[in-house]
C-alpha cells in the first residue's frame, strides 16, 4: 500500500483493505487509511488498537469506524482520542453518555461532549 493509495478517497474499499496490516509498517500510510472513508470497517478495527497516536485519532475521527472499534478507543489513554470518539457523529450514544460521566476524562473532553445533541438535548 502506498501513500498515494491511501489518500484516495474514490478507490473501492476493497483495494484499500487489501493488504493490512503486514504491509502497513509506514505509519503516514496507516494514519491516512485510518482517515479514509473507504477504509473497511474491519481495517479501522485492526488500526484502533495501533500504537501511534495520529493513527487512533484517524480511526476515532472516521465516521466509518464501528461502534466496537469507537468502544475501544473510547478508554483510550490520550484524551485527545476519547474527545475525537465523543465528536464522532457515529459514536452511540451510551459511549459519548459513559465519557461525559466518566470522571477521569478531561475537561476538554466534557467542554466537547457537552455541545453533543445527546447531553445538550438538541
Amino acid at each position: 500500500m502506498t501513500l498515494a493509495l491511501a489518500l484516495a478517497t474514490e478507490i473501492p474499499s476493497d483495494v484499500l483493505g487489501s493488504d493490512l496490516p503486514s504491509h502497513y509498517a509506514d505509519v503516514l500510510v496507516r494514519y491516512e487509511s485510518a482517515r479514509n472513508p473507504n477504509t473497511p470497517a474491519r481495517i479501522l478495527t485492526l488500526l484502533s488498537a495501533d500504537v501511534d497516536f495520529s493513527v487512533l485519532m484517524g480511526v476515532a475521527q472516521n465516521c466509518n469506524t464501528p461502534a466496537a472499534a469507537l468502544e475501544f478507543l473510547s478508554t483510550e489513554g490520550y484524551w485527545e482520542v476519547r474527545f475525537a470518539v465523543g465528536r464522532n457523529p457515529s459514536t452511540p450514544r451510551a459511549i459519548v453518555e459513559r465519557l461525559y460521566r466518566d470522571a477521569d476524562v478531561s475537561r476538554n473532553v466534557w467542554r466537547c461532549l457537552a455541545d453533543t445533541e445527546y447531553v445538550s438535548g438538541n
